[in-house]
C-alpha cells in the first residue's frame, strides 16, 4: 500500500507572472489591499466609485484588484 502511494506526487505549485490575479474577498480584505480603515472601504464600496471591479456572490463581495487600481488611479483614496 505504501508503495502506490510513494509514486504518487503533489501537484506542483504555479507561480503567476501577474502579481494581482488572486481576487480581494470582502471589505477586510479590501481594506487591507488599500491600507485604508473598514469604514473608509465601506464608504467607497457605497459611493460607486468601484463598481465595476465588484462581484456580489450572495452576501459576498469579491473585488477584482486589477480592475480596482485602474478605476482608483489618480485618485486619492
Amino acid at each position: 500500500m505504501r508503495r502506490c502511494h510513494a509514486d504518487v506526487q503533489p501537484p506542483k505549485e504555479t507561480v503567476s507572472p501577474h502579481k494581482h490575479e488572486r481576487l480581494i474577498h470582502g471589505i477586510d480584505g479590501l481594506a487591507e489591499f488599500l491600507g485604508i480603515s473598514k469604514t473608509k472601504a465601506m464608504s467607497l464600496r457605497k459611493s460607486g466609485a468601484i463598481d465595476q471591479a465588484t462581484t456580489q456572490l450572495g452576501r459576498r463581495l469579491v473585488f477584482d484588484p486589477e480592475k480596482l487600481m485602474k478605476l482608483l488611479e489618480g485618485k486619492r483614496v
